[in-house]
């Protein structure tokens, strides 16, 4: 009986820790500082493309790459604006036809201002004419887009405190006039907006309310026209400062981080009934120490949630996962083998049984990006291993998946005190 249960111990062991086979790191950007970047795969094709920003020690341009030959080789970086424009905060998606579409927030010299630009390409070649698609904006508000069913596009957006929407129409060569979905009097900020599976829109974004922070949302109907009034799902009196949203079919479910007065905990609130109802906040983590970070994906109407967690023995990360409809959700635990200090875990649903996890952790006076893996339904995750190179900072990890287990893991890496554009590909 020991020889059995020792055999499937090593044999789940070898399983979990050879689970990804890794590309070499390679270099995408210029030896100039990047940051902001976004990648986005085809689902059809397999292959991935790249939009960040990079200073280029004058002024900050959008720059873009694409792949070929399934991630393994990638283009030379082009630049989308020109060398005298200031652009900044690039989104990329990529329609159901292989129409790569990019916005970007881009300042208006003639006016002193910044407003939301579009450009897309069918090629990776040959880019559209660039389209305002905004009023004008301060520095720094961020920009979401979203795919709706017909191809076209979804843009929301802070202007004067204010979420705004804006939808294409005609393959992106016509857009909408302004939608304004927050409430006036108030600050709004940090939109984001996710497409359910029956082709409508939900944002959500924090709201200031001169006291406290705390997560809205609006939801569309028919064919996004109609847009419901505003309502708080995260409560009062409690100050939320992270949100994320990811759509669960036709519903959608959203984690947070919150002050409770003592320490930051994380949060759950889902829709029901094609986002017409929804749950009661749900507290996720131990209310006795710090939570911070959350992550999340949805296998066939449940969660899994992560995030970082610091106590009395040192920081961790933490994992639950729900059942039942998410009426339940486990006991967090933390994720075995890992000591140190962690930032941003950041997750991926490869399919509805394997996943990837990375985070960065400090290690010898650097920051490493790490990852772990789990193929036997999300129970077990394999031990770390290190996708950055040591030696050097590593910061801004994310990961990218598609329908067909293609997954990128990528970061911004110190270089010859440059921020290199650095990813490994699964292969």
């Amino acid at each position: 009986m020991f020889k059995k249960i020792f055999i499937c111990a090593v044999f789940l062991f070898s399983c979990l820790n050879a689970a990804i086979n890794w590309s070499d790191p390679i270099n995408l950007s210029p030896n100039y500082n990047s940051s902001n970047i976004k990648i986005a795969i085809n689902n059809l094709t397999g292959e991935a493309s790249a939009v960040w920003q990079l200073f280029d020690g004058q002024t900050t341009i959008i720059q873009y790459s694409y792949s070929s030959n399934s991630l393994q080789n990638w283009s030379e970086p082009v630049n989308l604006t020109l060398a005298t424009e200031k652009a900044e905060m690039p989104k990329i998606v990529i329609t159901s036809a292989g129409t790569v579409v990019v916005v970007f927030r881009k300042f208006d010299d003639d006016n002193g201002y910044y407003r939301i630009v579009q450009t897309n390409s069918s090629d990776n070649i040959n880019w559209s004419n660039q389209v305002y698609i905004s009023e004008a904006m301060g520095h720094g508000n961020n920009v979401e887009i979203g795919l709706i069913p017909s191809d076209d596009a979804v843009v929301v957006y802070v202007v004067d405190n204010q979420i705004r929407l804006t939808q294409s129409s005609n393959n992106f060569q016509d857009w909408s006039a302004a939608v304004v979905l927050s409430e006036e009097n108030l600050i709004a900020s940090d939109p984001f907006i996710q497409i359910n599976s029956a082709g409508e829109a939900i944002v959500i974004w924090k709201e200031f309310n001169w006291i406290n922070n705390y997560i809205v949302e609006s939801n569309s109907s028919n064919n996004i026209t109609n847009w419901t009034t505003p309502i708080n799902l995260s409560g009062e009196n409690l100050d939320v400062l992270e949100h994320k949203i990811i759509p669960n079919g036709s519903d959608v479910i959203i984690v947070f981080s919150k002050f409770n007065g003592f320490h930051l905990i994380i949060n759950e609130v889902h829709s029901f009934n094609n986002l017409n109802n929804w749950s009661s906040p749900i507290n996720l983590s131990d209310p006795d120490y710090d939570s911070c970070c959350p992550g999340i994906i949805s296998i066939s109407g449940e969660a899994l949630v992560v995030w970082k967690i610091s106590n009395a023995i040192g920081d961790n990360l933490q994992i639950t996962q729900s059942s039942n409809g998410l009426q339940n959700w486990t006991v967090p635990k933390n994720l075995d083998n890992l000591e140190g200090v962690f930032y941003t875990p950041t997750i991926c649903l490869i399919n509805n049984t394997e996943a990837l996890l990375a985070w960065r952790k400090a290690e010898e006076n650097n920051l490493i990006v790490q990852c772990s893996y789990s193929s036997d339904g999300l129970q077990n995750w394999s031990n770390p291993i290190n996708l950055s190179d040591s030696g050097t900072d590593s910061f801004e990890n994310n990961l990218s998946s598609d329908n067909n287990a293609n997954i990128i893991a990528y970061w911004i890496k110190y270089i010859n005190s440059k921020l290199i554009f650095q990813l490994r590909h699964s292969m």
